[in-house]
């Protein structure tokens, strides 16, 4: 496999429409502080937000008709009309508390166990759902920021459980550690989903939810905490074995037996779903802290979001490298995030790409061009204040990844994104690097094989056109660029002065297909069915084009061809390869 230089082509349709948004902060009514993750909905619809951790919410409204629930566990329910909200938009919320009075429930008494087995069935009876996911992730090290993540899935749940999740799209913020490398949380995404509230999993402590009646009596004491006169409240601790138990606390509508909310704790759990991405590198003092919030709609409840927080030390296994503390290579690691889930039984268009299934969200999102007007439209979690400082830190220390156009001015080593996708540009040519040419002979077994293989056996080339398309109220905005699929292509053949041109010509060969595509699509407002078979058909006429392209032009052997393929680019962009690539005989 070649590595390519890097370079961006954007095409979007841009359209001017005004919305309305409803900004504000929500707290604690006595005591004035915020309350994060509060739930926000519009009255009469499944669209909705959350309030970030600094408690503020941001949403889209219709100011003539709507009016906004707040509701939040231990808290009275609020309906707010838009048209207040407008006025002031702060929120007050007040506690339901009785009086925090505690009853202790001992280990032979059936009512608590009942309820947690009434709340279990319940679970079990639930349906698959589909969803919106949005989620957020932040990592910092003796507290420097190093990452941060933003993603939006299709989600696909089966009961309380994350069957998958299927990325629409992301960014990401990052800067080197201070022994110069890099921490990357690949797959938390997948980490979270591994919690399934009555289903053991290996990666994952066990939760009272998980067993019957008679095995949680041996396994958990339950207390009842009398705070709201509608829901119970119960406290879980395990009788032993911590390192492998969630404790924490659960809320189950008293009238449905519907789970409201859990909260879910294990320190220094001997059962994680962490490894470290290389050898020699260990994990230990794993701490985990994760709250899943349902809506209760009539006698189901769904989930509103998952807030989660775990904590290590994380030894990468290079003793010489500069440290934190100077003297060991232990790093104390804080990541946090939340997972939120709206437009139930609605689903995000997913871009028109091809990905590795193995890929992580990573990979993925630096194979995406920028898209502003999905970020402008698809809100997701407003950034704290302290957010925002980091991302000024990514800015100036570190690399933002799909938060413009432009490409980050990076300081240090940033070959953590080395051999991605290529998306098209007129500007920039892609060349196989000398470095690696000139051991390739070497490599390659096949090339001492005196023929006995073909051409074709030792190079891939995989060109993808990238469509995403945004079905919105008034249109369907769609952008797309032609990308060189690096993971799926090689080249292995001893190199001569076609070789590059020859590359090129194939790259252009689709760019033109694109462009021709999007002509297509300009003429008239199409459904997303009719745009779906334009991108098909243009894909069918591509690989076609492809295969005459390698037929005839021979790697560049055949100069007639060659030049007749040079000049089909050279009409069509403006582009001639054969000068650009000097030493090719026209």
């Amino acid at each position: 496999m070649k590595n390519f230089s890097i370079f961006i082509l954007l095409i979007i349709s841009k359209f001017c429409y005004s919305q309305t948004f409803v900004q504000g902060t929500i707290t604690d009514a006595k005591t004035k502080t915020a309350l994060p993750f509060c739930n926000v909905s519009i009255k009469g619809t499944s669209q909705g937000c959350i309030s970030n951790e600094d408690g503020v919410y941001k949403i889209s409204v219709k100011p003539e008709k709507d009016s906004l629930i707040f509701s939040y566990v231990g808290y009275k329910t609020q309906i707010v009309s838009v048209s207040v909200l407008l006025q002031h938009s702060n929120v007050n919320m007040e506690s339901n508390s009785i009086g925090l009075k505690e009853i202790v429930v001992v280990a032979d008494d059936d009512f608590l166990y009942g309820v947690i087995e009434q709340c279990r069935k319940k679970i079990q009876a639930w349906k698959q759902q589909t969803t919106k996911v949005y989620f957020q992730l932040e990592t910092e090290i003796q507290e420097q920021p190093v990452e941060m993540l933003e993603c939006y899935y299709n989600g696909y749940l089966n009961g309380s459980a994350i069957e998958k999740l299927l990325l629409k799209n992301g960014r990401i913020g990052l800067a080197e550690t201070k022994d110069n490398g890099f921490f990357n949380n690949l797959n938390t995404s997948k980490a979270i989903s591994y919690l399934n509230l009555i289903e053991k999993n290996e990666y994952l402590p066990s939760i009272p939810l998980q067993f019957n009646k008679s095995k949680l009596k041996k396994l958990y004491f339950l207390k009842r905490i009398f705070d709201d006169d509608n829901s119970y409240h119960i406290e879980f601790t395990p009788i032993k074995n911590k390192g492998s138990f969630f404790s924490g606390e659960i809320w189950i509508d008293e009238e449905t037996f519907s789970i409201l909310n859990i909260n879910l704790n294990c320190e220094n759990t001997v059962v994680h779903p962490f490894l470290p991405s290389h050898a020699g590198g260990s994990l230990d003092s794993v701490c985990l802290y994760v709250t899943q919030s349902y809506k209760l709609n009539g006698n189901e409840s769904s989930l509103n979001h998952i807030n989660f927080k775990y904590l290590f030390k994380f030894n990468n296994g290079q003793p010489l490298a500069r440290t934190y503390n100077g003297s060991n290579s232990d790093y104390k690691v804080n990541s946090s995030g939340v997972m939120f889930f709206y437009d139930y039984n609605k689903l995000f268009q997913l871009p028109y790409f091809d990905y590795d299934i193995n890929e992580s969200d990573y990979r993925k999102i630096t194979s995406m061009p920028y898209n502003e007007l999905f970020w402008k439209d698809n809100l997701g979690l407003l950034f704290t204040e302290k957010q925002k400082q980091s991302l000024e830190f990514f800015n100036n220390n570190g690399v933002l990844v799909n938060y413009s156009n432009k490409k980050s001015k990076v300081k240090g080593n940033y070959n953590v994104f080395q051999d991605n996708n290529i998306f098209w540009s007129d500007t920039n040519r892609i060349a196989l690097k000398k470095d690696n040419l000139d051991s390739l002979l070497h490599k390659n077994p096949l090339l001492n094989k005196n023929g006995q293989y073909l051409a074709s056996d030792l190079y891939n080339l995989n060109v993808q056109i990238f469509l995403d398309i945004n079905p919105s109220v008034d249109f369907i905005q769609h952008y797309s660029t032609t990308v060189f699929d690096i993971s799926q292509s090689y080249y292995e053949l001893p190199p001569d002065t076609n070789t590059n041109c020859f590359l090129n010509i194939y790259f252009d060969i689709w760019e033109i297909g694109r462009q021709q595509m999007e002509k297509v699509l300009s003429l008239q407002s199409w459904n997303i069915q009719q745009i779906d078979s334009i991108y098909k058909q243009t894909v069918t006429n591509l690989n076609q084009q492809s295969k005459n392209y390698f037929k005839e032009v021979q790697l560049g052997s055949n100069k007639k061809e060659f030049h007749k393929w040079n000049t089909y680019v050279l009409q069509n962009l403006n582009i001639d390869n054969q000068q650009i690539f000097a030493g090719n005989d026209k």
